[in-house]
């Protein structure tokens, strides 16, 4: 086994804390993106929301889409950040198993 792996399987935290501040930024994001929707303001960039899901923030990206109720319609949406989420998933699970 390689130190990196040993490390994580000795520390969650050290793979949830980043994943869950990721989660909450991105949830974030996606609600002020609403809100600046409604306002008719500048708005957040979908390849940023998108990169922000990809980079660990699916859960929070899925979860903004349907309790916010935004990017429900965009096909990109519907079906990357649940892909995102199942390739994290799997991710850590690869570590933890």
């Amino acid at each position: 086994m390689n130190t990196l792996t040993d490390f994580l399987r000795s520390n969650p935290l050290a793979v949830a804390a980043p994943v869950f501040i990721m989660c909450v930024i991105t949830f974030a994001a996606f609600a002020a993106d609403k809100l600046k929707a409604i306002n008719g303001s500048r708005r957040i960039s979908e390849r940023t929301l998108l990169s922000l899901c990809f980079l660990f923030g699916a859960l929070g990206g899925l979860l903004a889409m349907y309790l916010v109720r935004h990017k429900t319609r965009k096909a990109k949406f519907y079906c990357l950040v649940p892909l995102f989420l199942v390739l994290q998933t799997i991710l850590v699970c690869a570590v933890y198993i």
